[in-house]
């Protein structure tokens, strides 16, 4: 439905989440029919992308705005510039640390760094990237885009580079000392911010690691406790043949053996959480890239890894003791 009327210049209404799934669904499904494809001149594609979008939302009986195609190609740019950029968070997200993390779980860190870049702002396109993220067409399609894009910039330098050396030759003068220094000085604090929001970046995803890395840890010590439980209740509820008195003082003792330890667990204090990366977040290590806190960093999360594997190995182990006593009791039932 069209919007009501407004001046020819007042800008157009922004697009529902439904019109952008709509329109990645549209685009997809215009490209990857052999008969039309993506590489088409002039607007002729985004003429049927703009069918088969106003198709679909008609069938969804959904109520939006007119969207013209030029609007369509627009939106869909925008849309493919934000899920390129998340794409590279998510894959650098890939990249670290896994232990105890779900897809969901990598998903949220991956937002979190796309939004931790100031200039992204916040990432309102997450069903976008689902639906494009697997398109080997999308992905063809970015990645010729990307190169067009680097050409122009590339083309773009060269072109100011010329006019700034043609405006040199023209002149009778050299710019004064003063002018000189100051261009030279600018490019430092530029670095400066951008280092800095690289640091930011950078501090925010591993202190998201090393939430991770606790995560799983406590994960592993509660698989333990409860496999301890289990043998113990497997111990108390097994009963000896008969005729077997050393089966019947295995038993005895090993119950014996898990009374002493529960009453010294009743009364030692409560042990607080397992373990804590955190430490290095508050050393006041330098986390700005040098060798040393990455280093640090590095040792941190490796030591998660170890850990875990050492937990999930004694987890194993005690699940393997309650089976063999189940067995045992079975075999021993009269």
């Amino acid at each position: 439905m069209q919007s009501s009327a407004t001046p020819s210049k007042a800008r157009g209404v922004n697009y529902k989440p439904v019109e952008d799934k709509v329109l990645c669904e549209a685009w997809l499904s215009v490209s990857c029919n052999p008969i039309n494809g993506i590489y088409q001149s002039g607007d002729d594609f985004y003429n049927k992308v703009k069918k088969a979008f106003d198709t679909e939302l008609a069938r969804l009986k959904s109520t939006v705005a007119e969207r013209p195609v030029p609007s369509l190609n627009s939106q869909f740019q925008t849309i493919s510039q934000a899920v390129s950029k998340f794409v590279a968070c998510h894959e650098k997200d890939l990249r670290v640390c896994q232990s105890g993390r779900s897809p969901s779980d990598q998903e949220r860190d991956a937002v979190a760094l796309y939004e931790s870049i100031p200039k992204n702002g916040s990432f309102k396109f997450l069903q976008c990237w689902h639906i494009l993220r697997d398109s080997e067409k999308w992905g063809a399609w970015r990645t010729s885009n990307e190169k067009r894009q680097g050409s122009k910039r590339s083309a773009s330098v060269r072109d100011r580079n010329s006019s700034s050396n043609a405006s040199l030759n023209s002149s009778e003068r050299s710019p004064p000392a003063e002018t000189l220094r100051v261009q030279g000085e600018s490019e430092e604090p530029r670095q400066g911010v951008t280092r800095a929001k690289l640091d930011r970046a950078n501090q925010a995803l591993y202190a998201r690691q090393v939430k991770a890395a606790e995560r799983a840890a406590e994960n592993a010590e509660k698989r333990i406790k409860v496999a301890q439980e289990q043998l113990d209740l497997t111990l108390f509820t097994a009963q000896a043949a008969p005729n077997d008195p050393l089966a019947a003082e295995y038993l005895m003792l090993k119950k014996q053996a898990v009374l002493k330890r529960l009453r010294l667990e009743a009364l030692s204090e409560p042990s607080g959480s397992s373990i804590s990366l955190a430490a290095p977040m508050n050393t006041g290590e330098d986390v700005s890239g040098n060798g040393d806190a990455v280093a640090t960093r590095s040792n941190a999360i490796a030591q998660c890894v170890v850990d875990q594997a050492h937990t999930d190995w004694q987890s194993h182990h005690l699940m393997q003791q309650v089976q063999l006593v189940a067995s045992q009791t079975l075999q021993a039932a009269p």
